[in-house]
């Protein structure tokens, strides 16, 4: 299987299948993985208690990006990556909405 960085602005590319472990060089041999849930993205994440949060996190409009679900606005395809745990994990299990947002 070839790997692709995903995208929520496209039709095409919003579809995730799961994070690659490893540097993501061109043919280079990865791991992907498909739910983890206690994944660490290798950053801060934002525990916000609001409406539209609610610590989700979820597919960014910059290929191979996450996102608060705060940053979903109107032409992006929603797709929840997970739900934050603390500041450094969140529990990774991919779910895809089929219509774009307006």
């Amino acid at each position: 299987m070839k790997a692709k960085l995903a995208d929520a602005n496209s039709a095409t590319a919003h579809i995730v299948a799961g994070y690659a472990e490893g540097g993501g060089a061109l043919n280079q041999w990865i791991s992907m993985v498909y739910e983890d849930d206690d994944c660490t993205p290798g950053g801060t994440l934002t525990l916000v208690a609001s409406a539209t949060s609610l610590g989700i996190v979820i597919l960014s409009g910059t290929a191979g990006g996450i996102a608060p679900a705060t940053d979903a606005i109107a032409t992006v395809y929603p797709v929840v990556l997970g739900v934050i745990k603390s500041t450094t994990k969140y529990n990774y299990k991919p779910l895809r909405g089929g219509a774009v947002l307006t």
